[in-house]
């Protein structure tokens, strides 16, 4: 009897490695901007609930700042290498393709979270953690990024022959904590959420979506 995971949806998981010095840069710009609203503080905010969040304009990447193009150039890099993986691209292939972005980054104060949401008009996102905000650990699923199913109905019934499936093909959430360095990459279409953070700092995450124009 033959298996198959039909349906798969793709998740992208990368540690950046020796991020600190990284993520100190960027944490100093973003608070930086934070005390500028009127020129940093994104003027159509996302059509989503957002509560205690500071929202950036989303050309992030277009900042000539060092750190920002440092990351810039390593969440690309893992956007391009992914699509090449995933679509059977060659490099001549590849070499044809601009991979065009919006960028912008959060500042949640203690007790922020954003409702789901997915990101339209692009093919994959991303969210880089620059800072935790020092959760309180006593606090379950605190701040975490949340992956919801993409199998609608999955769940409409559930007995002992489907309550226990293993993965890949187990539903219900995908729950990611916010470790300062980590990159995530996923489908655009995929719906994801914040839960409510409670710490004594302020959590920083980057975000981008992307799309592919192909060139002659």
């Amino acid at each position: 009897m033959k298996i198959s995971p039909i349906f798969a949806t793709p998740l992208c998981i990368h540690q950046v490695e020796n991020s600190e010095a990284l993520n100190k840069a960027l944490k100093e710009l973003i608070l930086d901007a934070e005390r500028d609203p009127g020129k940093y503080r994104n003027p159509v905010p996302t059509p989503t609930v957002q509560v205690g969040i500071f929202e950036s304009e989303l050309e992030l990447f277009k900042w000539q700042h060092p750190a920002v193009q440092s990351l810039k150039s390593i969440c690309m890099m893992a956007v391009s290498s992914l699509i090449k993986t995933l679509n059977g691209y060659d490099d001549q292939t590849l070499s044809k393709m601009v991979i065009q972005n919006e960028s912008w980054f959060h500042i949640t104060e203690s007790g922020g979270y954003i409702s789901a949401h997915t990101h339209p008009m692009s093919s994959w996102s991303g969210v880089y953690f620059v800072d935790d905000g020092q959760p309180d650990q006593s606090r379950k699923d605190n701040g975490i990024l949340r992956f919801l199913d993409t199998k609608p109905g999955a769940n409409m019934f559930l007995d002992a022959g489907n309550g226990r499936l293993q993965s890949p093909f187990s539903g219900g959430s995908i729950n990611l904590p916010t470790t300062p360095g980590t990159l995530v990459i996923f489908p655009s279409y995929l719906n994801h959420e914040v839960t409510p953070f409670f710490g004594t700092g302020k959590r920083i995450t980057i975000a981008f979506s992307s799309w592919c124009k192909v060139v002659s």
